[in-house]
């Protein structure tokens, strides 16, 4: 049975996730995790109505870190 062949990607010099967008040749995971932090989601509930949920607005780098990682910026928390 043949393997699957692996996923090829872009290849990536660096990414923009320093502070004024200074560029992380080799992010961490606390660093990534700091850079989609502020991405927050709310659930109002009021009675009689269906709960709605609002999701904070990804950034330009968020969206691409989502993508990266094979998520979707437009579900995302959703």
């Amino acid at each position: 049975m043949p393997r699957p062949r692996p996923v090829r990607r872009p290849e990536l010099d660096s990414l923009p996730l320093y502070p004024e967008g200074r560029p992380c040749r080799r992010p961490t995971v606390r660093r990534i995790i700091d850079v989609l932090e502020p991405i927050q989601q709310h659930t109002l509930i009021w009675r009689g109505k269906p709960e709605e949920v609002i999701v904070t607005e990804p950034s330009r780098i968020q969206r691409r870190l989502m993508k990266l990682f094979g998520m979707n910026p437009a579900t995302y928390g959703r």
